[in-house]
């Protein structure tokens, strides 16, 4: 497992799972997400990221990727942007999570 599964699963996004996603088994997804899910795995250098971690997508980087690929503005594009967005709020809330049950370091 790499890149942004590798990240979501060390962030516990997949503990609990009854139907898999334990570390060393794969992940599947469905055929019809396989496209969407493309999209997303190009769009991690787009990123916004500040002292306290990732913030969310630069939205402008996802119109310009968006419109270099020749998709046109409408109701195709809504609905990917949408499916993009769904994967942006579980890696944040993912990551939230992860943070919440890391101890702060000690200043020594």
């Amino acid at each position: 497992m790499g890149g942004v599964l590798a990240q979501l699963s060390a962030a516990g996004a997949f503990d609990g799972q009854a139907d898999g996603g334990a570390e060393g088994e794969p992940v599947y997804l469905w055929p019809e997400c396989i496209e969407e899910w493309a999209h997303w795995q190009h769009l991690q250098t787009q990123w916004r990221v500040g002292m306290s971690g990732a913030t969310g997508l630069d939205y402008q980087g996802v119109r310009a990727y968006f419109d270099e690929l020749g998709i046109e503005p409408g109701e195709a594009r809504r609905e990917l942007f949408a499916c993009i967005q769904a994967c942006e709020f579980a890696c944040l809330e993912a990551w939230a999570d992860q943070r919440a049950r890391t101890p702060p370091p000690t200043n020594r």
